[in-house]
């Protein structure tokens, strides 16, 4: 039911710990009742590190050979392998959506935890990786043989950590609060908006209506005028009335007499 040669590495995840050993394995076990949940085999010789990430909950162990494989923590399903090492993988370690691995090779790899692509190398050194750790913005690499008994401290763009601050939940509640009221205001301003350009439209309209009413008023007379209107000239005198025949005979022979 166990490891049958010696156990190398331990992590525990959830209720789970897991177990690497000399026979090749890596093992589950329930953490508090002791049960063996299960055996992960892939590796082809000894697994020497174990790490998990709690972005998915994925367990990763590396071994002999220079590979890293990837399980479901939850299902215990062999999720991929990652090639790249060329000797023994012996650290690992998890954090910020990435994996970065040591090994014999005397290199540092970095890998993306959801997609379990190699992102880059870190330069190789004259002693084997043992052992990793990270800080906030720092890696910490640990050497040793070859005498290069030596801590290394790496930092850069690949080496921090992206985590986005979590929200509580009053603070989910007041930006919640926040986004509907701007909503309420932009909407009464869109609307008052809408009411100013309505009044201002209609202001124009009830000017431009009195004003054509005044034109018009102002225009109908001198057109009637000037249609009833007669020149002077154009009136004809009247005509004299022609004198009777014989009438101004009459009046001289009055005088004479």
């Amino acid at each position: 039911m166990g490891h049958t040669a010696g156990i190398s590495c331990l992590v525990t995840f959830g209720d789970k710990l897991f177990s690497g050993g000399g026979d090749n394995t890596v093992r589950a076990w329930g953490l508090e009742s002791g049960e063996h949940l299960g055996s992960l085999n892939a590796h082809t010789g000894r697994v020497n590190a174990l790490s998990v990430s709690t972005r998915g909950g994925k367990l990763f162990s590396g071994g002999e050979g220079g590979c890293i494989h990837a399980w479901d923590t939850n299902s215990l399903r062999h999720l991929g392998n990652m090639p790249g090492h060329v000797l023994n993988v012996v650290a690992l370690c998890v954090s910020g959506g990435k994996i970065f691995s040591g090994s014999e090779d005397t290199t540092i790899r970095i890998w993306d935890v959801e997609t379990l692509q190699h992102l880059a190398a870190l330069p190789g050194q004259l002693g084997a990786c043992f052992a990793l750790g990270l800080g906030t913005k720092k890696l910490f690499a640990g050497y040793g043989g070859n005498r290069d008994d030596t801590l290394r401290i790496w930092e850069g763009p690949l080496v921090k950590s992206k985590k986005k601050k979590k929200k509580s939940v009053d603070e989910e509640k007041e930006a919640t609060v926040e986004n509907e009221k701007a909503e309420e205001e932009a909407s009464a301003a869109e609307e008052e908006a809408v009411q100013e350009a309505h009044a201002l439209v209609g202001g124009q309209l009830d000017g431009l209506m009195q004003e054509v009413l005044a034109t018009a008023t102002s225009e109908a007379p001198a057109e009637e005028v000037a249609e009833i209107a007669v020149p002077e000239e154009a009136v004809p005198e009247e005509a004299a009335p022609e004198a009777e025949e014989g009438a101004a005979p009459e009046e001289k022979e009055e005088a004479s007499g």
